[in-house]
């Protein structure tokens, strides 16, 4: 089937329908015109042009990268209507039901994301807008639905329109920079309006032309241009719609799939608007309803009803609270709570409503039990259904409630939770997975649940300090590239960076991408010793990254002097932890930058940070499953491993092993876990290719079985399709057998890394679950985990005890055939411990 992607600027879209579709409101008085005009034209979109990928692209809140450029960007623009506000949320919620895309992100325009996207795809593309600045987008794969007139008005803008118009992509960008644009406050010349732009543009064709032949215009316009030179410059930069943003997103994330109609339906007859239900109807959809679970719905409207059905509950409750707030005991009936507020609210009717449901003795079934636990107190018994689905799946990662329904062939109800509830007790059953999910992986979540209510002390005032510091740092690093460029432009734009290294300055361009040469991390760390502005600019990025993400970023996510980071159980597939608002596990471990960082992390109360590190757990691990003797013998003893390896690679005696042999040693012992290649320890250790194959040879030379569980791995991972850890956890690793080299040598490696990463990360989540009840009575509580280790926030008087029972659970987590070794450390800050 021909792809062809449908790029949706939203807030344009939803400002032209607000303005002209009259006021529509809910009978509850709920504006609604805005939503309804935005949805007519995408259903019509959606059925005339049969798009495969969509996505609905958003302005984030907040100034971008161009308010920086010119202060009074947009500063004439008035804020959004109230009534216009207020649809924002419903019309994302509506999308999300009918399975599109939604994008936005901080520091960028909806304009620059669409852009991007759109360069980014070589795919057929329609950028639907009401923004003519989108012209400029315009290519052989990619044409504009400009909306001229309201919402029913639409003109295709594509090359051969423009050719027609008199322009191309680009002059039309350099004809905004010279008249501006009076909605935005880009300046433009002043004096220069459409009609004198346009004769500008067709007599000289560029503004770069313009400029350089002003002397030859005659009369005020020459005047005008002469006198403006700058500020044409910079309204062209700032109508320039930047098409590398450093977005995540592939073709696969905005595949457009069929609406979740029962759900979608829902929310149409909320919002009064089931008129545009006949639009999501096929004869797919309605054969479903044939095969559909059948459930009952009893509203419920006060505490009494509550509290009189939950009399008849019985050994299991199904539970969603959201938007709604409603509630099953089986497959045959669904009861919807009538609440007037939302579920992060201090509404009593809905604290009290939940918490008479929550006190139930009974198996509570949920999608995400963190927040039953965090914010209402849960102590009950839970199945966590994101869980079960992510480990009975191969360990993929759930997309929501609805997303897991869907894929189950389910409606969206608490009815059919509690069949997915028996389906996966089944699964569970069936694939070994019974100590995993009941033993290690349910009972984590209270205990992260929990890490996460504490959170960790932050002191301010270290933050403010570095705020200033990196500032500095950054503004002087900035003047020196600026020196070495001999001009100023803006770093941040991988378009302009490119010009000044590869067009002005000449050096080697690396590899090449739709909207020029790339100057991402990798192409400039090639261009290292070319010229000294390289290294200038990665350490000013590198710095820009740290205050942004680590400094200011910070601020504004501590409450009450603390910040609480969320863990997350179902994104990795190997069974790790990841950690978000902030990803506290993704400051560089061992970096200067880093430990200034984390001493702004504090122990509470005048109390220390005790954190808790196990030594070489994946090595060992290694030396478990291969039951390598000489590997398991040097760990019995406590030899240094790097320096033996070092010993056998180099063939020099262990005495002569000097320290830069055993840090390559490292390198390989390491990599080994990662089913690293001879050209991958090349690159890591700076050596010619055939040399780190002779040393990857040796390695296995020295621990032949090592060599043998790696090859075992993939063989069984061949067999099975999956890679499996120390407590059953299974990866599904569906390219191990794929004709496509590359990604089955990428699927080779992680059939031998997860036995090693995942069993690790096993081992981490035992230990947790063991130190946690030891501190029950406890002052000291445990409050991060990064990866291998583990911090705990200690009252003085206690240290030396948590220090114990730390190492006890810690080196007693399981079993090995090599010792377990847990490194501590005690001290005020996070920065300060080793």
């Amino acid at each position: 089937m021909n792809k062809k992607i449908l790029l949706i600027d939203s807030n344009s879209i939803l400002h032209r329908a607000y303005h002209a579709i009259p006021n529509l409101t809910t009978s509850k008085g709920q504006p609604t015109g805005a939503i309804f005009g935005f949805l007519k034209i995408l259903i019509k979109l959606i059925q005339s042009e049969e798009p495969t990928h969509i996505a609905a692209v958003f302005d984030a809140k907040g100034p971008t990268f161009r308010h920086k450029m010119y202060d009074s960007y947009k500063a004439t623009r008035k804020p959004m209507d109230n009534d216009l506000a207020v649809q924002l949320e419903p019309l994302k919620n509506i999308l999300s039901l009918m399975n599109i895309k939604i994008i936005e992100m901080q520091g960028y325009e909806a304009d620059d994301l669409i852009g991007t996207l759109a360069k980014r795809f070589d795919e057929p593309t329609i950028i639907v807008t009401g923004d003519r600045d989108s012209f400029q987008l315009v290519d052989e794969t990619t044409k504009v639905y400009w909306t001229k007139k309201g919402v029913s008005e639409i003109e295709v803008v594509d090359l051969e329109y423009l050719k027609g118009a008199g322009f191309t992509p680009s002059s039309y960008l350099d004809y905004k920079g010279l008249m501006g644009d009076s909605s935005d406050n880009v300046p433009g010349i002043p004096g220069v309006g459409e009609k004198t732009a346009k004769d500008l543009i067709f007599k000289y064709q560029s503004l770069d032309e313009i400029l350089s032949k002003a002397d030859e215009i005659p009369g005020k316009v020459g005047e005008k241009v002469r006198l403006n030179k700058e500020i044409a410059i910079l309204s062209r930069e700032l109508c320039r719609i930047e098409t590398n943003a450093p977005i995540e997103c592939s073709l696969n994330d905005i595949e457009y799939k069929k609406a979740n109609y029962i759900k979608l339906s829902e929310k149409l007859k909320e919002l009064e608007m089931t008129s545009l239900l006949k639009s999501f109807e096929s004869d797919e959809v309605k054969e479903q309803e044939k095969t559909e679970l059948k459930y009952g719905v009893t509203e419920l409207s006060n505490l009494d009803d509550i509290k009189r059905v939950l009399k008849g509950a019985g050994d299991k409750i199904a539970l969603i609270a959201g938007s709604e707030l409603s509630f099953a005991f089986d497959e045959t009936m669904q009861y919807s709570v009538s609440l007037q507020k939302d579920l992060f609210s201090e509404g009593a009717d809905f604290s009290e409503a939940l918490k008479t449901i929550l006190s139930q003795d009974a198996v509570f079934i949920f999608y995400d039990t963190k927040p039953f636990i965090r914010l209402f107190g849960f102590r009950g018994k839970y199945f966590d259904l994101s869980l079960a689905y992510h480990l009975a799946n191969g360990c993929v990662t759930p997309k929501g409630l609805s997303h897991v329904l869907e894929a189950e062939g389910l409606p969206y109800s608490p009815c059919s939770m509690i069949v997915l509830y028996k389906r996966y007790q089944e699964k569970i059953k069936e694939m070994s997975l019974d100590r995993l999910v009941y033993d290690i992986e349910f009972p984590l979540v209270k205990v992260l649940a929990d890490m996460e209510s504490r959170g960790v002390s932050v002191d301010i005032k270290v933050l403010d300090e570095l705020s200033k510091k990196y500032d500095k740092m950054i503004n002087e690093t900035a003047l020196k590239i600026y020196a070495l460029a001999k001009e100023r432009f803006n770093i941040a734009s991988p378009r302009q960076l490119g010009e000044i290294l590869y067009d002005k300055m000449g050096l080697k361009r690396g590899k090449k991408t739709k909207t020029g040469y790339s100057v991402d991390e990798e192409a400039l760390s090639n261009l290292k010793g070319e010229h000294e502005i390289i290294d200038e600019i990665l350490k000013w990025r590198h710095l820009s990254k740290l205050q942004g993400t680590y400094v200011t970023g910070l601020r504004p996510l501590v409450k009450d002097g603390k910040l609480h980071t969320e863990y997350n159980q179902v994104v990795t597939a190997t069974g790790r932890l990841s950690s978000v608002n902030p990803n506290l596990q993704n400051l560089p471990a061992r970096s200067a930058e880093a430990a200034e960082i984390k001493k702004a992390f504090i122990g509470s109360q005048g109390g220390v940070l005790i954190s808790a590190d196990y030594s070489q757990i994946e090595l060992r691990l290694l030396a478990h499953f291969s039951e390598d003797e000489r590997l398991i013998e040097a760990y019995k003893t406590s030899e240094d491993i790097h320096a033996i390896t070092a010993s056998a690679v180099f063939k020099v005696p262990l005495d002569k092993v000097t320290s830069q042999m055993r840090r390559d040693a490292k390198a390989v012992n390491f990599g080994i876990i990662y089913g690293i290649s001879g050209y991958g320890l090349s690159q890591n250790i700076g050596m010619p290719v055939s040399k780190a194959k002779e040393f990857i040879e040796a390695y296995f030379e020295m621990y032949p079985k090592v060599k043998t569980f790696m090859d075992n791995c993939v063989k069984k991972a061949r067999d099975t399709g999956y890679a499996i850890t120390l407590f059953g956890r299974k990866r599904a690793l569906p390219d191990i057998n794929s004709s496509n080299a590359q990604r089955r040598n990428a699927a080779e490696r992680m059939a031998m890394n997860t036995p090693l990463q995942g069993s690790a990360a096993e081992i981490v989540k035992i230990a947790m679950l063991s130190i946690e009840e030891r501190l029950k009575d406890f002052k000291s509580k445990m409050i991060l985990q990064v990866h291998d280790e583990l911090i705990v926030d200690a009252a003085k008087e206690e240290a030396d005890e948590v220090i114990k029972i730390l190492v006890e659970e810690m080196s007693n987590a399981a079993k090995l055939k090599v010792p377990l070794v847990v490194n501590y450390t005690v001290a005020e800050n996070w920065g300060l411990l080793k």
